[in-house]
């Protein structure tokens, strides 16, 4: 069953092991991708309190060990590699 979660970043990646299966398609973004969606980060950053933004679905199906990313793995990867 699909249980929808809104979570903040910190939410999402904290105490979490993603893996993305093999299946899925390689990295692929390009530096114009990344800055885009840093630059939205950074913009929602000023707002204060009001901090609501769509980052996208993310859809991850949790197995015994971690979770399997299925839907924006570029997205979650460009965060992860740049948030370390």
């Amino acid at each position: 069953m699909i249980e929808p979660k809104y979570q903040t970043l910190n939410g999402l990646f904290s105490d979490r092991v993603f893996r993305i299966p093999k299946y899925q398609r390689f990295y692929s973004w390009l530096k114009k991708q990344r800055e885009d969606l840093f630059g939205d980060i950074r913009e929602l950053a000023k707002k204060g309190e009001d901090r609501h933004h769509f980052m996208a679905t993310i859809v991850c199906f949790r197995t015994h060990e971690n979770l399997l990313a299925l839907t924006s793995t570029e997205r979650m990867t460009s965060w992860m590699a740049n948030s370390g």
